[in-house]
């Protein structure tokens, strides 16, 4: 899985996906573990830029770099091909 940086204010953020991001998505999106199975064909736009949130945010915990943005600030920041591309990252994911 190759790694997704996307630029937000002018700093790259490392997008990531692991267990924080799983469980960090599925509280803010009220989600249970077992609606995941089949989740990335389901997601509506608002879930897919929480769940690039999250992403963006863990890269950021684990780069040791300040992440102090919201959902809507991502959405604002990022293109779509962007998003698409952070969401490619999620579709590897079985």
């Amino acid at each position: 899985m190759k790694d997704v940086f996307v630029k937000i204010d002018g700093r790259n953020y490392r997008a990531v996906v692991n267990w924080n991001v799983f469980t960090e998505f599925a509280e803010i999106s009220g989600i249970r573990l077992s609606e995941f199975a089949n989740i990335k064909d389901q997601l509506t736009p608002s879930q897919i830029l929480n769940m690039a949130w999250a992403s963006l945010k863990e890269g950021a915990r684990i780069d040791k770099k300040d992440f102090n943005f919201q959902p809507i600030d991502v959405g604002a920041a990022l293109s779509i091909s962007s998003m698409l591309e952070i969401f490619e990252v999620f579709k590897e994911i079985n």
